[in-house]
């Protein structure tokens, strides 16, 4: 039985055509498309130097301020936990791989 496709950056679960292409090709939700769309948010600056930061689309699934000028990165809200989950998913499939049980 079908049970939906997940969503790249929040992994929840939906149907294909409530799904759409994200920056790298991975399949996002709405919610997260807005999220991960640097127009949506306002500029930043550093807490640093106080210029104003450049926003980078990390890995389809962020959004990273990055300042310039000392080369200072943050995150905002949710990203690192998405970053996190991201990466131990990423591993534990790698595991699976590796040891035989996912070919």
């Amino acid at each position: 039985m079908f049970d939906g496709e997940k969503c790249f950056r929040c992994r929840r679960k939906f149907k294909f055509e409530d799904l759409r292409p994200g920056p790298q090709g991975f399949s996002i939700c709405e919610p997260c498309a807005e999220k991960i769309n640097p127009n949506n948010e306002v500029k930043r600056r550093c807490p640093v130097d106080g210029r104003e930061m450049d926003k980078r689309v990390v890995g389809g699934a962020v959004i990273l301020d990055k300042c310039l000028s000392c080369g200072g990165v943050w995150f905002d809200g949710d990203e690192l936990q998405v970053v996190n989950t991201l990466i131990k998913e990423e591993a534990y499939l790698k595991a699976l791989f590796v040891t035989g049980l996912l070919l």
